[in-house]
């Protein structure tokens, strides 16, 4: 009797725990934009998204190209993610026993073919076996939830029209619904770029304040290129390597941009979970061209900073990623006096100094995972080894953008190490607390360095070795 007791009790105890715990809610999806053209190059994107298994697909407009039909360059390749689609030779209203693709409008939608009717009588969104608030009363731009992630699709297109009716309307549905919206991250995609280095011109009549409204990361196609932007404190993605010709880059990038890419076709595979969302631009070949983490401040990993001085210091072996690039690479040096393990040195130790705009994509990176609990102003300072003129500079910036206030830290030129930066030469700022990456870039080949330290504290100065490493989450 006793034992059945104790059985029944450990057994009631399980289930309760089983239902007051929270399942953690998680969700792998991809992304492609400017696909819809049926050539090989779309197929082998297609592939790619396939061999990721995704739950679902978002495009980001343009899913078809002149005369072309939707079942053509739609169901021929992604049938398996359909439902409720038109009928054709390829795909026969979709393999899917729910929704899993969920396109947006793009100009070819609207002038191709049988432009927006066409699209409208292919495609039933956001479709059968969906969760969504079902609130905007149209297909053109509409609502839906997966997972922890709340998505929010806009017809660009719909707003760029002389008309301006269509834009508010989109407007003030969005900034209603985002402040609805009780998921753990906010997605808001469209086709045309809000910012953009590439040769078509920006949006400007989508530059919408996304975060302040709610919104963590904006995606958009349209120009036939990979780039990540971080304008108005959020986060932008283009991604238009779905399978249409490539496009090229302006000399002079926009303000904010942190990552640009025009080699190849590829995706976006996006992974979210409860505490982060991972963003990564994949080429054809599987090579990870970029990643991004946006993290919820809470168990991230990374160098933790202390909430009372604002510092965060790390030792320069120990980046999170070293990144050779254009024959060079950061090495570990055994220059007497450093701290921790070693130095680092860029190797080899003469040709090009890395010093033009650009630089970000032409020089060898060390990245550093920091989880910031302080916003605002920081000051970043490097202990370093000049012996020539030749090499006593480096770059430093932030999530992978090229900070202007921080890209030139010159070093005494003397056998010794030395503390350089700090208020007036190196300044960063952080926009939002949790995971940030600081980047340090070779200016100069030959430079070595041993630490950082970034502080929000504008009258500190270190000296010696400095202070101890951080605590690291991982």
């Amino acid at each position: 009797m006793f034992t059945y007791l104790k059985n029944t009790l450990f057994v009631s105890i399980l289930c309760w725990l089983l239902i007051a715990t929270p399942a953690m809610a998680q969700t792998l999806f991809a992304a492609i934009g400017d696909y819809g053209n049926g050539t090989p190059e779309e197929a082998s994107v297609a592939g790619l998204v396939y061999e990721w298994n995704p739950e679902f697909i978002i495009t980001l407009g343009d899913n078809r190209y002149g005369s072309m039909g939707y079942d053509e360059v739609v169901g021929q390749y992604f049938c398996d993610y359909l439902a409720d689609v038109g009928n054709g030779g390829f795909c026969s209203g979709g393999n899917s026993q729910a929704n899993a693709f969920f396109p947006s409008l793009g100009n070819g939608d609207y002038q191709d073919g049988g432009g927006v009717k066409e699209y409208l009588s292919y495609f039933t969104l956001p479709g059968k076996g969906v969760a969504t608030s079902g609130t905007s009363g149209s297909e053109r731009y509409y609502d839906f939830v997966k997972g922890p992630v709340h998505f929010f699709i806009l017809d660009s297109q719909g707003a760029r029209n002389k008309s301006n009716s269509t834009k508010t309307a989109q407007q003030n549905w969005l900034q209603a619904q985002l402040a609805k919206s009780v998921s753990q991250w906010n997605i808001v995609y469209f086709h045309h770029p809000a910012y953009s280095s590439g040769t078509s011109t920006p949006s400007t009549v989508m530059q919408w304040p996304f975060a302040a409204w709610g919104a963590d990361a904006v995606i958009s196609g349209h120009d036939h290129i990979y780039e990540r932007i971080f304008a108005d404190g959020i986060v932008y993605f283009i991604n238009g390597l779905g399978g249409d010709t490539i496009g090229s880059f302006l000399k002079t990038p926009v303000s904010g941009s942190q990552v640009r890419y025009n080699g190849d076709y590829g995706a976006m595979q996006i992974d979210a979970s409860d505490t982060t969302i991972e963003f990564q631009f994949i080429n054809s070949k599987g090579d990870i061209i970029d990643e991004y983490m946006i993290d919820t401040g809470f168990g991230g990993e990374g160098y933790q900073q202390d909430a009372e001085t604002g510092q965060v210091v790390f030792e320069a072996e120990h980046a999170d990623a070293n990144i050779p690039r254009s024959g060079y690479s950061w090495v570990a040096n055994f220059t007497a006096k450093y701290s921790g393990d070693s130095a680092l040195r860029t190797s080899p130790t003469s040709g090009s100094a890395q010093k033009d705009p650009g630089y970000s994509q032409t020089s060898p990176q060390l990245d550093y995972q920091v989880n910031f609990v302080q916003t605002g102003t920081h000051y970043v300072w490097v202990r370093g080894y000049a012996d020539s003129s030749n090499n006593n500079s480096v770059h430093v910036g932030l999530d992978g953008a090229e900070v202007t206030s921080s890209e030139n830290i010159y070093f005494p030129v003397t056998p010794a190490w030395n503390w350089a930066g700090g208020p007036g030469v190196a300044t960063i700022m952080v926009l939002s607390p949790g995971i940030h990456t600081i980047n340090v870039w070779m200016r100069e080949t030959g430079f070595r360095i041993d630490k950082l330290v970034v502080t929000s504290d504008a009258g500190f100065t270190p000296s010696g070795f400095g202070p101890a490493e951080s605590p690291v989450n991982r």
